[in-house]
């Protein structure tokens, strides 16, 4: 939404309507929604208009100039896993992402598990499931 004529102090997240309302610069970011459509499926108007319609539930008196809809593949584990672990090719780069919707809750521990890597650290569980380089041949 761009030029919301008011803007939270804070990004909001809404439970109940499950989406997320983020204050950007000049700008409302609502996003939250999923959908399992296909690869080659065409856009689908429905969880855009389930956005604006629980956006006008938490802030009805908003105002704002012009939406921009937009939607794209979530880039994604195949196995949900998250990738965590040093790239063997490359030493001192490590790879820490793939969580899914869990991001602030996994990325916590998964910044103590890199930096332990880092330091040299013993992390206390076994990485394996997690390494980096699980996919390839």
């Amino acid at each position: 939404l761009f030029k919301p004529s008011h803007m939270p102090r804070a990004a909001m997240m809404l439970a109940a309507g499950k989406f997320v309302i983020t204050p950007m610069e000049g700008r409302l970011r609502c996003a939250g929604i999923v959908e399992f459509g296909g690869l080659n499926a065409a856009a689908n108007p429905a969880p855009f208009a389930l956005l604006e319609k629980h956006l006008g539930r938490v802030l009805p008196e908003l105002e704002y100039e012009r939406v921009e809809q937009w939607m794209g593949h979530r880039p994604s584990p195949v196995d949900s896993i998250p990738f965590i672990g040093g790239i063997e090719q490359v030493k001192g780069l490590y790879a820490a992402f793939g969580h899914h919707h869990i991001g602030l809750s996994g990325g916590a521990r998964t910044g103590r598990l890199i930096a332990d890597m880092i330091a040299g650290r013993e992390t206390g569980i076994d990485l394996r499931p997690y390494r980096p380089t699980r996919f390839s041949a």
